[in-house]
């Protein structure tokens, strides 16, 4: 038997009270968008569900590419963005010729580490700047190269073709690693063959993959291949990493202690020479710094709205304070976690953001 009309007009009319209400809750969520480097998206993926289910502040966060974060931050088209290299000075003109200026936020450090693919050949093999150069340039074609075979002894290196990959989207991650090439093998990478878009020699056959999701799976697949991703992306795939050598002139392998180091043997000169933040800390001095260690930021207007900036910035606290909760998901995902030190400067950063309406 069918319902009277009357009734069924009833049950309808409340249906769509009902979905006025909740659309109205949905609207009244605090929700921020970010994107940006593929470096930090396992651990933000963490943080955004840990703070969501604690807070109730829904972050969504894409993996972009750090170029992609940079750009879309000083367009305004999302709340903040992460990048694993600083904004340039020509990025930082940019944004302040929009009225707005830029600051940058250290949330962790990690490391850029050499991954091949090689039959037979496990974890450490070891690799120097002017070496990993070499294969990008051409001069090293194959994996037992005189080269790489006179500094890994007593292991047996196939005469195959090294298949090499790298980043094909704007990256920080290539930012990191063609910058320690730069500073390892200056007479082999030059200038213009660095940055997060780099012109890589046209003479070699290098396959361009999108993020270190990609970079990641090609190495995963091909044999006798090699190519660079975060630290996080070699232990996820369980890809063979090898260890590098550093200004000391010891081979390091990439870990939170290694990286660690590297940033406490350039406190001085970060707090010295770059009171913006922007530095670097690759090639850094010390005889157990991880050579191609990196930061990642978080980058987000001087000048916020109070909604969500205000959130935003509660969110990126809770993120980075010393010893605190986010640091401690980053550690235990394999992040090196920021030193007490730095953790100062960040908090003058965060007094120095303004909200407007």
């Amino acid at each position: 038997m069918s319902m009277p009309l009357m009734f069924r007009r009833s049950l309808m009319l409340q249906s769509l009270v009902l979905t006025a209400v909740l659309t109205a809750g949905c609207s009244n969520a605090t929700r921020i968008n970010g994107g940006g480097a593929s470096f930090i998206y396992p651990l933000m993926l963490m943080w955004t569900k840990v703070y969501d289910d604690q807070f109730h502040v829904q972050i969504d966060y894409q993996s972009t590419g750090s170029g992609n974060g940079q750009q879309q931050t000083i367009a305004k088209t999302i709340d903040f963005g992460c990048s694993d290299m600083p904004l340039s000075d020509a990025n930082l003109k940019k944004s302040e010729g929009t009225g707005n200026g830029i600051v940058h936020i250290p949330l962790v450090m990690g490391a850029v580490v050499p991954i091949y693919n090689i039959e037979g050949v496990g974890d450490d093999l070891r690799f120097s700047g002017e070496i990993i150069a070499g294969m990008y340039l051409g001069t090293i074609v194959y994996w037992d190269d005189p080269s790489i075979q006179s500094i890994n002894t007593g292991v047996k290196l196939p005469h195959e073709k090294i298949n090499l990959v790298r980043r094909a989207d704007s990256s920080g991650t290539t930012a990191i690693f063609t910058d320690f090439l730069a500073k390892a093998a200056p007479n082999e990478w030059t200038g213009e063959m660095t940055g997060a878009s780099p012109s890589w020699p046209k003479a070699v056959q290098i396959v361009g993959v999108r993020g270190n999701e990609g970079v990641a799976g090609f190495v995963l697949r091909t044999s006798n291949s090699f190519g660079y991703v975060e630290l996080i992306y070699a232990r996820q795939n369980k890809l063979t990493c090898g260890t590098v050598k550093n200004r000391s002139g010891r081979f390091i392998q990439a870990g939170l202690e290694t990286v660690t180091a590297a940033a406490e043997s350039s406190h001085e000169e970060i707090l010295k020479e770059h009171p913006d933040l922007r530095y670097s800390l690759t090639n850094a001095p010390g005889e157990n710094a991880y050579p191609i260690s990196g930061t990642n930021w978080a980058i987000l207007c001087v000048k916020q709205p109070s909604h969500p900036g205000k959130e935003l910035v509660v969110f990126l606290r809770w993120a980075t304070k010393y010893g605190g909760e986010g640091q401690e998901y980053a550690r235990k995902l394999g992040y090196a976690p920021l030193p007490e030190w730095l953790t100062k400067e960040v908090g003058k950063k965060f007094d120095a953001i303004e909200f407007v309406d």
